[in-house]
């Protein structure tokens, strides 16, 4: 297990938290705000209220829950839609406990009101099942647990996999085909979506080559868009968009070439020098 590392709070424009993650140097969220990050690249496009009309149970895999923002802004999400029935169940995958030790400051943030009510106390690892309203139940486990060693020993069928980790450019681990190719398993029978907020041409090649077709979600503060990610038979949502030819065109060129981890074991530096020596064999 990873050593935890010391985290700054810092205020996003839209009001919410977020924590800087001293390692890495990078924020959680987008600082256009971590409500506004999770409302428009994970549950708006997720189509979270179609999903649970079609089926009386949704599932979501929530990897590096962190904070927790894309679970608890669904769970707000579904909580103001009159007369939704039925069951989420959220398996929230994340290996650090202090992270983790940190969502009751998330939670008493007026905007999740109604889901800490709900929760009723300080969540933690382990499993939790509560009534988010008198219709909607909600089963949330979360596990302390290496992203990698845990996605192939999942077996659940999944409708959506939200994937939040740091950027490529800094845990190029956490974004390769051979973990897509874990997620592809996990939607298939579902016909599910991933969503993530990365549009890196590295993360879209590598979500194509792992069976996945590709589209670009809403902007958000001054990034271009996330990415949709379906298996086939699942049709985009309809606030996603298809790439442009330009975006197209970038997947089958240098900057296209997928980071890889077969075996999901490679270390860090591995995974950079095996890409960077196939990206000098493709075409620019």
């Amino acid at each position: 297990m990873v050593t935890d590392l010391p985290m700054t709070w810092i205020e996003t424009e839209d009001g919410s938290l977020t924590l800087k993650d001293l390692e890495t140097g990078e924020l959680y969220h987008n600082r256009a705000g971590a409500v506004t990050e999770a409302l428009h690249n994970y549950v708006e496009p997720a189509e979270p209220v179609q999903l649970l009309a079609m089926g009386a149970r949704l599932s979501v895999c929530d990897a590096c829950f962190g904070l927790g923002y894309n679970s608890w802004v669904l769970l707000s999400y579904l909580a103001c839609v009159p007369d939704i029935e039925g069951t989420v169940a959220i398996t929230g995958l994340e290996w650090s406990a202090s992270v983790i030790a940190a969502l009751p400051e998330v939670l008493k943030q007026p905007m999740f009101d109604r889901v800490s009510q709900a929760l009723g106390r300080t969540a933690a690892f382990g499993r939790i099942s509560f009534k988010l309203t008198e219709l909607l139940t909600v089963e949330l486990e979360l596990l302390q647990v290496d992203l990698r060693a845990a996605l192939p020993e999942l077996t659940a069928d999944f409708d959506l996999v939200f994937h939040d980790p740091f950027s490529a450019r800094k845990m190029p681990e956490l974004w390769t085909v051979d973990l897509f190719k874990q997620y592809f398993r996990l939607l298939l029978a579902k016909q599910g979506r991933l969503l993530t907020y990365s549009a890196a041409a590295a993360v879209r090649g590598g979500l194509s080559e792992a069976g996945f077709s590709i589209w670009r979600t809403a902007a958000v503060g001054g990034k271009a868009g996330g990415t949709m990610a379906c298996v086939p038979g699942r049709q985009p949502a309809a606030s996603s968009f298809p790439l442009t030819s330009d975006e197209q065109s970038i997947l089958f060129s240098r900057r296209g070439v997928p980071y890889r981890d077969p075996g999901l074991v490679c270390t860090r530096s591995g995974i950079w020098q095996a890409r960077a020596q196939e990206q000098a064999l493709r075409h620019p």
